[in-house]
């Protein structure tokens, strides 16, 4: 029985991974698509899309303060 946990374990979580990526909302921006996930909240259990890591412009500190804004 043991000889089947590690195969058996694989295919589980290869089929978890694929669910997840299936469901995963995508959203095309000037730049190239963006690939989001599907969060729930805490204590109310709503769902919301995320999207994490998109490059925005540089923070306006320092030197850029009162300047216009420049691409990071």
């Amino acid at each position: 029985m043991k000889k089947y946990n590690l195969p058996l374990f694989s295919v589980f979580l290869l089929f978890d991974w694929s669910l997840a990526t299936e469901f995963s909302p995508v959203i095309e921006t000037t730049k190239g698509p963006v690939k989001g996930l599907v969060l729930t909240t805490i204590r109310e259990s709503k769902k919301y899309h995320s999207y994490r890591g998109i490059p925005y412009g540089k923070p306006p500190v320092g030197y850029l303060r009162f300047k216009s804004f420049e691409k990071s």
